[in-house]
């Protein structure tokens, strides 16, 4: 059998300068909050499930202000939202 010459292959990523947050919230907000966060182009980190929700998320960060906001809107004021930090994600 003969070699088989295969195109070069070349893999790019793109960082993106994300702002990572910790809300929490209680059980009957969260439902409402996870639908916010995957439309407004954020993803989840991590989730703990105790006393109230947990959520670990990241945003990039010309969206984290409108994310904000929407989460404030739909808790009443009434989430824990704390940023963690800035950083460069895929």
């Amino acid at each position: 059998m003969a070699p088989v010459a295969l195109p070069e292959l070349t893999l790019t990523v793109n960082y993106k300068l994300c702002s990572c947050f910790e809300l929490s919230c209680n059980y009957e907000q969260f439902d409402k909050i996870k639908n916010i966060i995957f439309t407004s182009h954020a993803k989840i980190d991590g989730t703990v499930f105790l006393e109230n929700v947990k959520v670990n998320f990241h945003v990039p960060s010309q969206d984290a202000d409108l994310l904000k906001k929407k989460l404030l809107e739909v808790t009443c004021g009434h989430s824990n939202l704390k940023f963690i930090e800035e950083k460069f994600l895929y």
